[in-house]
């Protein structure tokens, strides 16, 4: 019966054992869960802190490009504009220099038809 008793003793001994490992296993498990849940969150927190810079600079680098692109067609523009006054300018030039032709020419013949 003694013996009986102490197999019973070490079972019980050995069943408190295992559950304070199980124990002590769970608790380690929750804290490297808890460990892990804080470095996704930190990962997380720091992948959107790089996507916000990232879009940033890609914000940037468009309003750039659309600001150079404004000041180049400005640049086309004023020189259409530009070459499109000098045509206008040598068209008025041109009619004024063919106008005082005519009006010379127109007369001369009637000069030489009052002579006539």
């Amino acid at each position: 019966m003694e013996q009986k008793e102490g197999l019973i003793k070490l079972f019980l001994e050995q069943l408190k054992t295992k559950d304070d490992e199980y124990v002590t296993a769970l608790k380690k498990q929750n804290d490297d869960i808890d460990m892990l849940i804080a470095s996704m969150k930190f990962q997380f927190s720091q992948m959107r802190t790089d996507y916000a810079d990232q879009l940033s600079n890609i914000e940037k680098a468009f309003y750039d490009e659309r600001e150079q692109i404004l000041q180049r067609n400005e640049r086309e523009i004023e020189s259409l504009f530009r070459e499109h006054r000098t045509l206008e300018e040598h068209y008025q030039q041109r009619r004024a220099e063919d106008e005082e032709n005519y009006a010379k020419q127109l007369e001369d013949l009637r000069s030489k038809d009052a002579n006539d």
